[in-house]
Formats: C-alpha cells, sequence, structure tokens
C-alpha cells in the first residue's frame, strides 16, 4: 500500500486526527476537523489543546498528558471541546504516545463528536460528575493548588466559591465575599469590560475570553467566563508581566527582523526555524527555501575553508559560543565574505534549546584589507628601493670624493698661488661638506633599516670626548669661540661602541659650534649613580648660540629639517645630524632633551647607562673631584645667567 493510500483514508474519515507535542501544542490536524468544530487545520495547528478543553477537564487532561510522559498510556476520556462557533461539543478523545516514533515524535489523538449522545452535560455519570461534585461542595479542595484566581457566582450574581488566590488578588476574606453580590461590593464593575462580557456569557455566549485594566494598580488581568447551569465560573490571572515581556518580545522581534545584521534561529538540531528580511538579502534564499535546513547547507561552498568549517563543526560539538569569517555562497553562486556570532540557547533546565546566528557582510573590509595589503607590500619595496639606492649612491660618491679631497690636499701643498689657494679652499670645503652629506645618509638610511649593529668593546670615555673637542677646536678657533670639556675625573672605563657615541658628541658639538657666532661652546660628563656593574652619566653640550624657538623644538629632530630655510642657507648642512643622534640614543634606550632660548644658546642633553669596563677598574670609587665640582657648577651659573 502506498503513501497516498493512507493520506486518502485519513482525508476522507470522519474522525479528527490530530498530534500534539509533549507541551500540547497542537502540530497536525485532518481536514474533518473543519466539519466537525469549524476550524481549518491551519487555524488551529501551533496553539495549545488546552485552550480549547472545558476548564472543569484541564486538571484531568493534564494527569493524562503527564501518564504519557512517564511512558503510561491511557486509551478513551471525554471531554468537552469548545467549537469555533463558541459551544462546547462533547468529543471522545482516543490516545496513543508515539512520542518515541520518529516519523511522528507526537501523541496522536483520534476524536469524534458525542454531542448527540449526551443529552445535557451532567446527566450520564463519568468520573468529571464526581469531580464537578467534589467542586461544589468543596471548592478549596479542589482550587487550592490551582494558579488561576477563580470564583462562580450564582444567578444573582452573589459569590458561591472562591478560591484564596481570587480572595488574595481582590482584597477580601472569602468569608466576607461568600454571599455578597459582585455589584454591591464593586460597583464601578459595571463600567469596565467584565460586566459586558459577563453580561454576554449569561444571555449570550457560553464562553467569554478577554482582558481587563485594574483601576485600583493599573495591572492587567486576564479573564475567562463560563456559563453554568447555576450562574458563571470566572478563571483570572495577572497577566503584567507577561504583557511586559510580550511587549519587549515583540520590540527585540521588530529589531531582529529590521536590523541590517542577517539573523538566523535553528533549532537543538542546528535546523533553520526562522530568518530575517537581512539574511534575505544577503543569501537570495527565501524563508520558505531555508526552513529547515542547516545553516551549513545554504551558506558554504567549495572555496569556503574546510578549516574553518571544522572549528564550527567542533564548536557545536562542544555547544560553545564561536566567531568565525568565511567565504559565503548565495543563491546565484556569488561569493560574499561574511562575519558568523553563533549563540547556543540554553533552557531552564540547562538543556540546548536553540542556535542565535548574527551574520554581517564584511566584503567591504575584506576588499580594504587586501588593498591595505597591497599597499604595505608596495611601499615595502618602495623602502627597500630607496634603501638600496641610498646605500650605492652614498657609496659610489664618497669613493671618488675621497680621492677628490685627498689631491686637493696634496694641490694645497704644492705652494699654488694666492689665487689657486682660493679656489682649492672652496674646492676643499665643498668636498667636505659632500662628503659629510654623504656619510649622514648612508648611516641615516642603516638606522631606517634596521641594519645598525652596535658593538660593545671597552674603551675610555674621558679620552674619546676629548678626541672629539681636539677635532673641532680648530673649527671653534677660527671663529674664536671657547670649546671647553668638563668630565668627572673619576669617569671609569666603560664597555659599549664608541664609534657610535662618539659620533654622537661629534654631531652635537658640531652643530655647538656651527651655529655660536660669539662665546663658548661646553661639554660636561657627570656620575649620576654607579655601582660595581654600571654606571649612569649625565651629558650636557651647552652653546651661546643662535637658540631655538620653542615651536621649532620637535621639528629640528625630523629628518632633513633644520630650525629654518635661513639656517640652512646660512651654516649649510643637512638636517640629519640630531635625526641620527637621536635615533642612536632612542637605540641605546636614552632620549635627547633640549633646553633653548632663540638668540641666548641651546642646552642638549642626555642620560646613558653603561656597563663598567673589567679590564682596568679595580678600586674605581664613585667620589667626584671637588675641583670638578666647583668647575661644573661655575658652568652651571653661568648658564643659568645667559638664559635669563
Amino acid at each position: 500500500m502506498t503513501q497516498g493510500f493512507f493520506k486518502t483514508i485519513v482525508r476522507n474519515s470522519s474522525d479528527i486526527i490530530s498530534i500534539v507535542n509533549c507541551k500540547g501544542i497542537f502540530i497536525y490536524n485532518s481536514d474533518s476537523i473543519l466539519k466537525t468544530l469549524g476550524y481549518t487545520a491551519e487555524e488551529i495547528n501551533g496553539t495549545n489543546i488546552f485552550k480549547y478543553l472545558h476548564p472543569q477537564y484541564h486538571t484531568y487532561a493534564k494527569n493524562t498528558l503527564k501518564k504519557f510522559l512517564t511512558g503510561k498510556q491511557a486509551s478513551h476520556i471525554n471531554v468537552k471541546f469548545l467549537s469555533k462557533k463558541d459551544d462546547w461539543r462533547w468529543m471522545e478523545f482516543t490516545v496513543t504516545n508515539m512520542l518515541d516514533d520518529k516519523n511522528v515524535n507526537g501523541i496522536v489523538i483520534n476524536s469524534r463528536d458525542i454531542t448527540e449522545k449526551r443529552n445535557t452535560e451532567f446527566l450520564k455519570p463519568d468520573p468529571l460528575a464526581l469531580y464537578h461534585s467534589l467542586f461544589q461542595n468543596h471548592p478549596d479542595g479542589v482550587f487550592s493548588l490551582c494558579t488561576e484566581g477563580f470564583f462562580s457566582l450564582d444567578t444573582k450574581n452573589c459569590f458561591n466559591s472562591i478560591n484564596s488566590i481570587a480572595a488574595k488578588i481582590i482584597g477580601k476574606n472569602r468569608e466576607e465575599l461568600l454571599g455578597a453580590n459582585i455589584f454591591n461590593l464593586f460597583p464601578h464593575l459595571y463600567t469596565t469590560s467584565f460586566y459586558t462580557n459577563y453580561t454576554e456569557v449569561t444571555t449570550l455566549k457560553a464562553v467569554s475570553r478577554f482582558e481587563d485594566v485594574s483601576k485600583k494598580d493599573g495591572r492587567i488581568y486576564s479573564f475567562t467566563t463560563y456559563k453554568r447551569e447555576d450562574g458563571v465560573a470566572v478563571f483570572f490571572m495577572d497577566i503584567t508581566e507577561h504583557k511586559k515581556a510580550q511587549a519587549e518580545l515583540e520590540k527585540l522581534s521588530l529589531v531582529a527582523s529590521k536590523t541590517s545584521s542577517a539573523i538566523i534561529i535553528a533549532d537543538n538540531n542546528k535546523r533553520i526555524e526562522w530568518v530575517n528580511e537581512s539574511f534575505v538579502k544577503i543569501s537570495g534564499y527565501s524563508p520558505d527555501e531555508v526552513l529547515g535546513k542547516m545553516p551549513r547547507e545554504v551558506l558554504s561552498g567549495e572555496d569556503t575553508d574546510a578549516q574553518t568549517l571544522q572549528r564550527i563543526a567542533d564548536s557545536f560539538s562542544k555547544c560553545i559560543s564561536f566567531s568565525e569569517e568565511f567565504l559565503q555562497y548565495n543563491k546565484k553562486g556569488e561569493k560574499t565574505w561574511i562575519a558568523i556570532d553563533c549563540t547556543p540557547i540554553f533552557d531552564n533546565n540547562v538543556n540546548l534549546s536553540k542556535y542565535v546566528f548574527i551574520i554581517n557582510d564584511i566584503s567591504a573590509r575584506k576588499r580594504d584589507e587586501q588593498q591595505l595589503l597591497l599597499a604595505k607590500e608596495q611601499a615595502e619595496l618602495a623602502e627597500q628601493a630607496k634603501s638600496k639606492f641610498l646605500s650605492v649612491m652614498s657609496h659610489e660618491i664618497r669613493t671618488p670624493m675621497n680621492a677628490v679631497i685627498g689631491f686637493t690636499n696634496l694641490l694645497a701643498e704644492q705652494q699654488p698661488r694666492a689665487d689657486q689657494l682660493e679656489h682649492l679652499k672652496v674646492l676643499q670645503f665643498s668636498a667636505k661638506n659632500l662628503l659629510v652629506l654623504t656619510n649622514d645618509i648612508l648611516d641615516f638610511n642603516k638606522i631606517e633599516s634596521g641594519k645598525i649593529d652596535f658593538e660593545e668593546i671597552d674603551f675610555d670615555l674621558k679620552e674619546l670626548i676629548d678626541n672629539v673637542r681636539t677635532s673641532l677646536l680648530q673649527k671653534a678657533r677660527e671663529k674664536n669661540v671657547a670649546l671647553s670639556i668638563y668630565i668627572n675625573e673619576n669617569l671609569p672605563m666603560v664597555k659599549g661602541d664608541p664609534v657610535r657615541i662618539g659620533q654622537i658628541f661629534t654631531n652635537l658639538i658640531s652643530n655647538a659650534v656651527k651655529f655660536t657666532e660669539e662665546g663658548m661652546v661646553t661639554v660636561s660628563a657627570d656620575i649620576k649613580y654607579q655601582d660595581l656593574n654600571k654606571i649612569i652619566i649625565d651629558f650636557e653640550i651647552t652653546d651661546t648660540g643662535i637658540g631655538i624657538a620653542n615651536d621649532k623644538y620637535d621639528a629640528i629632530f625630523e629628518s632633513f629639517t633644520q630650525a629654518n630655510s635661513d639656517t640652512t642657507r646660512k651654516f649649510g648642512g643637512t638636517g640629519l645630524g640630531l635625526t641620527i643622534t637621536k635615533q642612536i640614543l632612542e637605540l641605546m634606550g636614552s632620549k635627547i632633551k633640549l633646553k633653548s632660548t632663540e638668540g641666548k644658546g641651546s642646552n642638549f642633553y642626555f642620560t646613558l647607562t653603561l656597563p663598567i669596563s673589567k679590564a682596568k677598574n679595580s678600586g674605581i670609587t664613585s667620589k667626584v673631584n671637588s675641583s670638578y665640582v666647583r668647575s661644573h657648577r661655575a658652568i652651571k651659573l653661568w648658564w643659568q645667567k645667559i638664559m635669563r
């Protein structure tokens, strides 16, 4: 027999075949429900069966459902079921537990209308008649555990039963309420929805459901009123928090549906249950096309990174959140880079309930990253080319330049005529300036490319500074500028790179002499701290030259920059000396500092920490020579005076 054969039988059966899940939600109804109860399958599917059962049967039905969930099985029950016309129909339920059947996964209810067999609702005794009798005589016993407020009114609108929850909500004792007329106690009810619906139930309808807001405290209550033989039964409950949660949920739903991020909600098996409009735009799939599918089925393709997909699978297996980026395929097969964040959702029993996926199109960001990477690679290639060019150029220029300087010196020693000697001096000056420029560019290029290395050898710092002074002394004398050094006599032999340290002093002292037209240049070195292994030395180079404006302090340490263009024209230079000095000091863990007054002079100072040489330093003491102290203090006072 084919599947169509069974479908035909179900479709033409006069009995209603329904399937509910373990929470009582209808997940299937056969077409015969329309003829019997007036509902279409689409109207009733997704709603709770308890919405249609008479309140008298709620507890009975819940106990029956509980037995099914614990493995016990019942066969037949008779209940009253609300039709679409708001009248009660007696239905006979034949119930079968098929929760373990993977093809059904629910409780199957075969029901038929037996209303015509019942002359009245309470003529024939059944278990529910006993229940009704018990309620009439002992309402507190039946409804003491009820989570809703309940009371019943007789035909004269007087309370004839009420449970403790209802009495608490109303705010009176049961004894005050029983036998009292509800509208006499609460006359304001005449102007509320309660009175309107109560009147409809007593005169027109069998049941009425409505909501009303309490004028006393503004809380919202849900009411269900039922017509009875002896009056009206009323169930009600406070739904204020539920309404707030529902409103919040609606807001969140609106945000989720309208947000620019694509959102997927999937069940605990990763099957898609809901997607928003942004997902449709990103993927090209309609909601109906993806419902029941796994996100991987509609997002990934052959070029999607396999390792990324494996990491996602590992996260799923561990039920943990994850964030990944990968190449997504839309419905047309077009590729898009997306960032996906997934969060597992757990219920109150810490059971996995759902997955929430938030997806963003990051194609623009990926393009920017690629462009930045390409630009970085091009910049690195350009930097390499520049460095290679400068290095080759410096070497190629320096070799013939040394020859020019050497032959110029030889010609100057051959007793040339006065005019020839003048020309040779100009040639010497220009050649030496060009050689300085070449050396500066070469050093600057080495530092920028990170190819500069520092030696660590033993040397005498006092001797090094004195040699630098001696090399620049002639230039100072030509300008009639005094060049003095004040070095602590207790400076020990140290370890370091004498070439680079000599370069620092050469640049600073040479600049000081160059920019000083009259007065003096002083170099001082003082011990700040000393122990057996290291020494910390404070250095200062002070001049009475042209000074530097405050707003030019930073600029003079930039490449190929001097304080102003007039300085370059008047004094020459590359503008690299201070840049190289600053970078060498930073590589040695120090920092050059400056104090200057324009037109009065400058003071460059820095501190170096150097290891003490073990070769010739036995018995070294940190005590400073008193004559040095007097001299150094005199220099300090002199500098402070001229700065004022």
